[in-house]
Parts: structure tokens; sequence; C-alpha cells
């Protein structure tokens, strides 16, 4: 999956403001509300997953 960078931090903030919104109103809280930040958690991994597989050299580099 080969997402934007822009696409990835949108996503981010998307499940930052809904997660914000779900604790400011917890008893309002829905399944869709849930799925949504799963999503957007979703989008995040399969972009880190397919950065890990196509430059798998980064992650051993930055870790040493």
């Amino acid at each position: 999956m080969k997402m934007k960078m822009n696409e990835v931090l949108e996503a981010v903030r998307e499940a930052s403001i809904s997660i914000a919104c779900c604790l400011d109103e917890v008893d309002d809280v829905t399944q869709q509300d849930l799925e949504h930040i799963q999503d957007q958690i979703t989008m995040i991994e399969n972009y880190l997953k397919w950065k890990r597989e196509v430059y798998p050299t980064l992650e051993k580099n930055y870790y040493r």
C-alpha cells in the first residue's frame, strides 16, 4: 500500500480528534465511532508495514 506522508498524518489527526471526542462524550460513543478510529489506525499500520518492506534497512540503521 503506497500512501503519501500527508495521508498518514491526516489519519493520525483524524484518529486523535475522534478519540478526543469520544473522551468528551463517553456515553455517546458508538460502534461507528470506534470503527472510524480503527480504520485510521489500520491505515497507519499498513503504511508502516509497507515502509518496512520497502526500506528494510531503515529500521536496522535507526536502532543502532
